[in-house]
C-alpha cells in the first residue's frame, strides 16, 4: 500500500528487533492483508472519538455565546483554555499507559471519563434547563472531556502501532496513513454534520437552537468508540505491552538528573556512558545501561523536536487569522455564499485527498526518481511549504487592503491556494511526525514520546496568542503579520536543521531483558 523503500530506509520507521511478544499478551490473529486483525477495531474507536470531539468543538463558541448567555470574550477564552488543556493532559495519559495500568486499561478508563463530560454537556444544553445548570454543566462537562481526549491521544495511535510486528516497517507507516484518515473522516462529518443539527428549528439563530441534539449525537459517537475496543478485545485481542511500573516521566528525570559521588566505570558495556546523568556514569551504574540509552533517546528527540511548536503556531492560525480574512473577502459563489469559517474544511478535505496520493504517487515517485524521503527531510520541506503558505496568505492581504472601505473586492476563492499549501505541509509535517515520534521511542517510553509531540502543538496554540497580542500592540497590519509568521517559519527550518545534523535513527539491539539492570 505504501511508498517501496530499501532495506536501509526500512529502519527509520521502527526498530528491526523490536519483539512486542515479549512481554506482551493477547497475540491477536492477522485479519485482511496480514494487518493484525485487531487494528481495525482501533481505527473505528478513534474514528468515532474524532467525530466527537470536533463535533462539540464545532459548535461550543456558538452554544456559550446563544444558549449559555456567555460573553463573546469569554467564550473565546474558555474555548481556548479547553483546548489548552486537551493538549496538556496527554501527559497524564503517557503516565498511566506506560507507567502504570498499560495502553489498552487507559484509553478505556479515560474513555468513560471522557463519555461522562459529553453526557454532561448534552444534558446541561437542553432547552429547558436553567442557565446555572448550563454553565455548571459546560465548566464540568469540558473538563472531563479534556482530561478524557487528552489522556487517550498518546494510546491510541502507539496501542495500534504495538499490534504490528518489528518488522512489519511498511505496514506501520501505512497503518498510520490509515489512522490519520479516519482522524480526518471524522473530524469532515462532525463538522458538516453537528452544525446542521444545531440549526435544526433555529434557522435564524436563538437560544432556542437544537443544541441538545448538536451535542447528543457526538456523545453517542463517544460510547460507540469505547464499545468498538471493547468488542475488538473480547473478539480478536490485542497485543499489550507490559508497564514499567512506574512514572516514565519521572522515572526519566530520575535518570537525566542523577546526582551523587561519581564513580569510575570499569565494564566495558558502560563506556560512553561516562558523561550521563550527573557526571561518572551514576545512571548507568544505578538503572543499568539499557535504562540510560532509552532516556538519552528520549531527551534526543525532544531536542530534535523543540523548534515544531513554531510550526504549529503557522498551522492553527487557519481558525482565527486566516477565518478574519475570509470574513474580508467576496463570499459568494452564483446564489450560493460560503461562510467564512466553512472555509477550514477546505484543510480537511484535501486531507482525505492529499493522504492516499501521498502515500501511492508522491512518496514512490521521489524514491523512484533517486531521491527517497526520510522523515526529517519530509519534515524540513513540509516546515518550507508552510512559509510559502504564509507568503501566499500576506499576497491576498495585500490584495484585500487595496479594496475601497466596506467593498469585498477579493474573491475567498483566492484562499485556496494557501490551503492546498498548509495541507501539504500538514502531510509531511504532522502525519510524518506523528510516525516519527512513535519509531523513535523506545519500547517503554513511546506513549511518553507521543505525550511529548502534542505537547508541542499546545505550546504551539500559547505561541498563537503571544503573537497575536504582540502583533495588535504594535498595530502591525495583517499583510505584515503574515509575513513574520514566514518569516518565524523559516526560523524552524534552520533551528531544525541545525538539531536534526547527523541524526541517527533509533534502533533497538538489546530487545530482550537486561540481565544486569536493576529492579527500581
Amino acid at each position: 500500500m505504501v511508498k517501496a523503500v530499501d532495506s536501509e530506509e526500512t529502519e527509520v520507521f521502527l526498530p528491526k528487533n523490536l519483539k512486542r511478544s515479549e512481554k506482551s499478551i493477547n497475540s491477536a490473529p492477522e485479519g485482511e492483508r496480514g494487518y493484525p486483525a485487531g487494528v481495525k477495531y482501533i481505527v473505528g474507536n478513534e474514528f468515532c472519538e474524532r467525530y466527537c470531539f470536533y463535533g462539540l468543538r464545532s459548535v461550543l463558541v456558538l452554544y456559550m455565546t446563544m444558549a449559555a448567555q456567555v460573553q463573546e470574550s469569554n467564550a473565546v477564552v474558555i474555548m481556548h483554555g479547553f483546548i489548552a488543556t486537551a493538549y496538556l493532559t496527554p501527559l497524564l495519559g503517557a503516565s498511566l499507559s506506560d507507567g502504570h495500568i498499560g495502553k489498552y486499561k487507559t484509553i478505556i478508563s479515560l474513555s468513560i471519563v471522557y463519555s461522562f463530560g459529553s453526557l454532561i454537556l448534552s444534558y446541561s444544553s437542553l432547552a429547558e434547563t436553567a442557565r446555572p445548570i448550563r454553565l455548571s454543566g459546560l465548566f464540568i462537562g469540558l473538563l472531563l472531556i479534556a482530561i478524557g481526549t487528552g489522556g487517550i491521544k498518546p494510546c491510541v495511535s502507539a496501542f495500534g502501532g504495538d499490534q504490528f510486528e518489528a518488522n512489519a516497517t511498511e505496514q506501520i507507516q501505512s497503518f498510520f496513513v490509515i489512522f490519520y484518515f479516519a482522524i480526518n473522516a471524522g473530524s469532515v462529518l462532525a463538522i458538516i454534520i453537528t452544525p446542521l443539527l444545531r440549526d435544526y428549528g433555529c434557522p435564524s439563530g436563538g437560544s432556542q437552537c437544537s443544541f441538545g441534539l448538536a451535542f447528543a449525537i457526538p456523545s453517542a459517537l463517544m460510547l460507540s468508540s469505547v464499545g468498538i475496543l471493547i468488542l475488538g478485545n473480547l473478539v480478536v485481542g490485542y497485543k499489550q505491552v507490559t508497564p514499567s511500573g512506574t512514572s516514565p516521566f519521572a522515572r526519566l528525570l530520575r535518570v537525566r538528573f542523577l546526582t551523587g559521588t561519581p564513580k569510575k566505570i570499569t565494564d566495558p558495556e558502560l563506556k560512553g556512558n561516562e558523561s550521563f546523568g550527573g557526571g561518572g556514569g551514576e545512571a548507568c551504574t544505578k538503572y543499568g545501561k539499557r535504562e540510560a540509552e532509552e532516556v538519552k533517546q528520549v531527551l534526543k528527540v525532544i531536542v530534535l523536536m523543540s523548534p515544531l511548536p513554531l510550526f504549529w503556531c503557522l498551522f492553527d492560525q487557519q481558525s482565527s487569522t486566516w477565518v478574519i480574512q475570509a470574513s474580508q473577502m467576496d463570499t459568494s459563489i452564483g446564489a450560493w455564499k460560503i461562510l467564512p469559517d466553512q472555509m477550514q474544511m477546505v484543510n480537511a478535505l484535501l486531507i482525505l485527498i492529499f493522504l492516499p496520493m501521498f502515500d501511492r504517487v508522491v512518496y514512490p515517485m521521489m524514491t523512484y526518481f533517486g531521491y527517497p524521503l526520510r522523515p526529517i527531510s519530509k519534515m524540513i520541506l513540509g516546515m518550507a511549504i508552510a512559509g510559502i503558505a504564509y507568503l501566499a496568505a500576506a499576497g491576498v492581504q495585500m490584495g484585500i487592503d487595496t479594496c475601497p472601505p466596506g467593498d469585498h473586492c477579493v474573491h475567498i476563492l483566492w484562499q485556496m491556494p494557501q490551503y492546498v499549501l498548509i495541507t501539504a505541509a500538514e502531510i509531511l509535517v504532522s502525519v510524518t511526525g506523528l510516525e516519527f515520534s512513535y519509531s523513535e521511542a523506545p519500547k517503554s517510553k513511546k506513549s511518553v514520546m507521543q505525550s511529548i509531540w502534542l505537547l508541542t502543538v499546545s505550546i504551539g496554540n500559547f505561541l498563537v496568542a503571544a503573537l497575536e497580542v504582540g502583533l495588535v500592540m504594535l498595530s502591525v497590519r495583517a499583510s505584515i503579520g503574515f509575513v513574520v509568521n514566514a518569516s518565524l517559519m523559516a526560523l524552524a527550518i534552520i533551528w531544525f536543521a541545525a538539531v536534526s545534523h547527523g541524526y541517527d535513527y533509533y534502533q533497538d539491539p538489546n530487545n530482550q531483558a537486561d540481565p544486569e539492570q536493576p529492579t527500581v
